[in-house]
C-alpha cells in the first residue's frame, strides 16, 4: 500500500474514532443532564435521595417509637420467654384457653412496665415513621430488628385481647385493639415495613372481628373501633414507603453497581438510574386505592443492560399493592359489620339489612379490587361482608390466598 493511501486509511481511522469520542461524550452528558435534574426535582420536592439524608429527616418521634418498641420486646422476653408460643395456630384457635395458657397469659397482660410501654408507643404524637438508630450497619440491616419488635408488640395486643375475651370483658379487648390501631399511625419506612404493617393491622382486624363475635361491646368501644379504622390511611402508607425505598434503592445501587460509575459504563449507569426513578414515580399511582395496573403505559427506557434489575421490581409491587388492597378491603368490610351489629341490636337478629341502611360514603362501600360495592350475605351465625380479592371472582365468601377477602362476625347471643 502506497503511502498516500495508508495516510488517508489512518485518517479515516482516527476520525472514525473522533467521531465515536464525541458521540459518546454527547451520550454522556445528556445522560448526566437528566439524572441530574431528576434529583433536583426530588431535592426541591424535599425527597431523601441518599441514605444519609433519610436518617437525617427522621423525626425525635421516630426515634422514641423505636425505643418504645424495643423496650417492650425485651420486656416480655423477661416475663415469659417463650411467651409467642401462645399465639400458636393451636391456642389461636381455641374457644377458651388451658388453664396453664391463661396463667401465662395473665403474667403477659398485668405486666405493668409492659402496659406502660404499649400505652406510651400508642399514643406517641405525629404519624412519622421508625427510625433506624444510629449505628454503622447498612440501613436495611438496621431496620430489620425494628420490624421484628413492631410486630412483637402486635403480637403482645393479640395475646392481650385474647386474654380478655376469655374472660368475658370484652370493652377492655376492643381497647387493646384500638391501642393497636393507634400505633398503626407510623410503621418501618420501606416497602418491607409496608408489608409488616399491613401483617400487623390484619391482626388487629381479625381480633376485632372475634371480639365482636364475642358479646357485645359498649357504645363507647363501638366509636372508639370506628374512629380508629376511620383513621388509617393504607394509601398515605404506600406513599412512605416509596419516598424510603426510593433513598435506600439509590444507596444500593451506588453501591452494588460502583464498577459501573466510570467511563465507558456511566452513561448506562445513569440511565438505569433515571429509569428507576422514573419506575418509582409510576409506582406512586399504583396505591391500593389507585387505578388498576394494566392501564399504565410504559415507560421509556434508555439503553442500559442494567434496566432490567428495576423491571425485577414489579413482582414485590404487585405484592405491597395487592396486600394493601386486602387491607383495605377488610377495613371496609369491619365498618360495614360494625354498622350491621349496631343495626341488629336495635331491631333484633332478623334485620333486613339494605346498603341504604349503611350510613357510610360510597367509597367506604366499594371493594377496591373490583371497584363494585362489598358483598354483604346473612348465615346461620351471623354476617359476612366480603371483597371478591385478586381473582376478582365471588367466592361464595370463602376466605384463601386466592378467594375473597373480608370480615365475618358472629351474632353475639
Amino acid at each position: 500500500m502506497s503511502s498516500k493511501p495508508l495516510r488517508r486509511f489512518v485518517t479515516l481511522i482516527f476520525g472514525v474514532l473522533a467521531g465515536v469520542g464525541v458521540l459518546a461524550g454527547l451520550w454522556g452528558w445528556t445522560a448526566e443532564r437528566t439524572l441530574n435534574r431528576r434529583l433536583a426535582e426530588l431535592q426541591e420536592q424535599g425527597a431523601p435521595i441518599t441514605v444519609a439524608e433519610l436518617d437525617a429527616q427522621s423525626h425525635p418521634n421516630g426515634k422514641r417509637a423505636t425505643e418504645l418498641v424495643q423496650a417492650l420486646s425485651r420486656e416480655l422476653a423477661a416475663t415469659d420467654p417463650n411467651w409467642q408460643d401462645l399465639l400458636s395456630s393451636e391456642t389461636a384457635g381455641a374457644d377458651q384457653p388451658t388453664e396453664e395458657e391463661a396463667a401465662r397469659m395473665r403474667a403477659i397482660v398485668e405486666s405493668p412496665r409492659a402496659r406502660e410501654l404499649c400505652r406510651q408507643w400508642a399514643e406517641l404524637p405525629g404519624d412519622q415513621p421508625y427510625a433506624a438508630l444510629d449505628g454503622q450497619n447498612d440501613f436495611m440491616e438496621r431496620l430489620l430488628p425494628i420490624m421484628s419488635d413492631v410486630r412483637n408488640g402486635y403480637r403482645y395486643l393479640s395475646v392481650s385481647a385474647r386474654y380478655w375475651r376469655s374472660q368475658g370483658e370484652v370493652d377492655r379487648a376492643m381497647d387493646d385493639i384500638v391501642t393497636g390501631l393507634r400505633g398503626l399511625r407510623r410503621g418501618p419506612p420501606c416497602w418491607v415495613g409496608h408489608l409488616v404493617r399491613v401483617a400487623c393491622l390484619r391482626l388487629m382486624l381479625r381480633e376485632a372481628a372475634d371480639t365482636l363475635s364475642a358479646g357485645r361491646i359498649g357504645d363507647e368501644a363501638w366509636n372508639a373501633l370506628d374512629a380508629g379504622l376511620t383513621e388509617l390511611d393504607v394509601n398515605r402508607w404506600w406513599k412512605e414507603a416509596i419516598r424510603s425505598e426510593r433513598a435506600y434503592g439509590l444507596d444500593q445501587m451506588e453501591r452494588q453497581l460502583a464498577f459501573a460509575r466510570y467511563w465507558p459504563a456511566r452513561p448506562m449507569y445513569q440511565n438505569t438510574v433515571a429509569y428507576y426513578l422514573d419506575t418509582l414515580d409510576s409506582y406512586q399511582s399504583w396505591s391500593p386505592d389507585g387505578p388498576d395496573n394494566a392501564t399504565k403505559k410504559p415507560l421509556a427506557k434508555r439503553f442500559s443492560p442494567w434496566n432490567k434489575l428495576v423491571d425485577l421490581l414489579t413482582p414485590a409491587v404487585e405484592a405491597s399493592q395487592n396486600a394493601g388492597r386486602t387491607a383495605l378491603a377488610e377495613i371496609r368490610c369491619l365498618r360495614v359489620q360494625l354498622r350491621i351489629l349496631k343495626q341488629t341490636a336495635a331491631e333484633g337478629e332478623q334485620a333486613e339489612i339494605t346498603w341504604d341502611a349503611i350510613d357510610l360514603t360510597e367509597a367506604d362501600k366499594t371493594d377496591p379490587f373490583s371497584r363494585q360495592p362489598l358483598t354483604i350475605r346473612r348465615t346461620d351465625e351471623g354476617w359476612i361482608v366480603y371483597s371478591v380479592g385478586r381473582n376478582l371472582l365471588d367466592d361464595g365468601g370463602e376466605f384463601g390466598d386466592q378467594e375473597d377477602v373480608g370480615v365475618r362476625v358472629a351474632l353475639p347471643r
